[in-house]
């Protein structure tokens, strides 16, 4: 393995984890909000 490739998979794999981690993180909070509207009607 070339360590320059393999430097920039490693951060590409951190980036990724960190976007999924953040997009679930939203689609909670999203849930959330919209179960606190409906009970507040």
């Amino acid at each position: 393995m070339h360590p320059l490739w393999w430097g920039q998979a490693a951060a590409f794999y951190r980036q990724r984890r960190q976007n999924v981690y953040f997009y679930s993180k939203q689609t909670l909070i999203d849930k959330l909000m919209l179960t606190a509207k409906t009970c507040s009607l």
